[in-house]
Parts: structure tokens; sequence; C-alpha cells
């Protein structure tokens, strides 16, 4: 249990690492997402024995590997998501344990007096962190992969073949140009770098407290809100599809990470809350 949390605390925090550094260049965000894997695995080594630290090093770098930080990277699809997910899941089932590396006695004793578990602390930790960046880059994904489904089968219709009529250079001088203007930008949805971790967490905090249903009620509300600017779409209606993908796929990961939770038997009780 430890090993996938420092697994998902390691590629959250690498992926906030490549996004605060913003547009410098790819080789820094490499390195700096080096740094953070090589710091996290020299930390749980502490924690958890040689070989999985090794595992969640591989995993961690082939995630940061493939999966793009930018909307203008080449994306691998959905499988470095789908990879990093069976890792988790087998680290979880294969490796349950409590702290095992050199450092476990002192781990121990450092937290005896705590009121919670330290493992499900480990593992919890790294499912906020993944929320926050590394969700909202397969949310992109997502798109990014909608975006060019709807690219691949878009064909333009062939232009029918002007034919010259007598006359027609004259009555095409004599026509007054007719002025054309030009359609009005639509407002494109914006903040979801910011709104999709919030929602995320928000869900997950009240399934993980048995408040499911307020999760509906959220997820109407957010769509009573966004009817209005989806409803002004005119520029061929993809708007509301483009939400719809996005939420969808943000939920999906929000309803697996509060899956994990109630996996390795994680409660409110465990934080200390009553």
């Amino acid at each position: 249990m430890i090993a996938a949390g420092v697994l998902l605390l390691t590629v959250g925090l690498a992926d906030l690492a490549r996004q605060f550094l913003g547009d410098r260049s790819r080789g820094a965000r490499i390195a700096a997402s080096i740094v953070t894997v090589i710091v996290l695995s020299a930390v749980a080594t502490s924690v958890v024995t040689l070989p999985l630290v090794a595992v969640v090093a591989l995993v961690a770098l082939g995630w940061l590997a493939l999966m793009p930080s930018t909307n203008s990277a080449a994306i691998a699809g959905f499988w470095p998501a789908i990879g990093l997910a069976i890792s988790v899941a087998l680290l979880v089932v294969f490796a349950p344990g409590a702290a095992e590396g050199w450092g476990a006695q002192w781990w121990g004793s450092t937290t005896t007096g705590m009121s919670f578990p330290p493992a499900k602390l480990v593992l919890a930790a790294g499912v906020v962190a993944f929320l926050l960046e590394s969700a909202n880059i397969v949310v992109r994904v997502a798109l990014q992969i909608e975006r060019g489904d709807r690219a691949r089968t878009s064909v333009a219709a062939p232009s029918p073949t002007p034919v010259r009529r007598r006359g027609a250079g004259l009555l095409a001088r004599l026509r007054r140009p007719v002025p054309v203007t030009p359609p009005a930008a639509t407002k494109q949805l914006r903040g979801g770098r910011l709104i999709g971790p919030l929602e995320r967490l928000f869900i997950v905090g009240l399934i993980f407290t048995s408040a499911v249903a307020l999760v509906a009620a959220f997820i109407a509300a957010k769509g009573i809100v966004r009817f209005p600017e989806i409803q002004k779409d005119n520029a061929g209606g993809t708007q509301a599809e483009y939400f719809l993908v996005g939420s969808m796929a943000s939920w999906g990961i929000a309803l697996l990470a509060a899956g994990l939770l109630w996996a390795v038997g994680a409660t409110p009780r465990d934080f200390g809350i009553s």
C-alpha cells in the first residue's frame, strides 16, 4: 500500500513540477521531473524495499516520457494511464504491508502515537497529488483524442466548378460589394486547469464521507452553470461534446480514486474525521 502511495505521489509531484516550469525548455522540465523521481525514490527506500523502489522509478519515468504536459505534444493515447492504474493495483494487491525498508523501525516508532494508519496516509497523499495535475493530463489526452477523431471524420465537400456565362463579368462589376460581418468569436470554456482538480477532490471527499447524494447534486449544478455557455456555441456545436468528454473523464478518475481508497479499507475515522 505504501509503495502504491509513493508511486502516485511521485507521478503527481513530477507533473506539478512540469506544470510550474511553464513554457521553459523541454530539457528543464525533464530534468526537474527526473530530480523529483530520484528524490522521492530515495525517500521511499526507507519505507519500502529496493525492488519496489525500482518499480516505482521505472513506472514514473515511463509516465513522464509518454504523457504530454502540453496540448502541442504528441500523445500516446490512454496506454500510459492504463499501465499506471494496473501498476497501482498490483502494488496494492501484492505489496499491501507496512514499511519494510531500512527505515521501517524509525517509521514505526515515529507513527506509533498517530491516530491514523501511516500506510493509508501515504496512499491518500498520493491520490491527492495525482488528482491535482496528473488527472488534468489524462483529461487533456481524452480531449486531444476527441479532436483528432473529429478532424479525421470531417471531410470537406468538393466545391462545384463555376460555369462562366455570357455577361457574368459585366454583372459582377456592376454589383455592389456586400459587406460581410465576421462571425462573433465564441467564448471558450476556460479555467478547467483549476476547476478540474477542485471538482475531483470535492467528489472524492463526498464519496469518502458517504455523501453520495451530494455528488449527483454537484454534477447537476455544474451542468446548469455551464449550460448558457454551451447554448451560445455557434462554431459547429462541438462545445457540448467537449464538455461531456472532459467532464466524464474527470469524474471517472475521481471515482477510481475513491474506489482505490475504499478498496484498501480507508475510512474517515482513519484520518480523524468522525
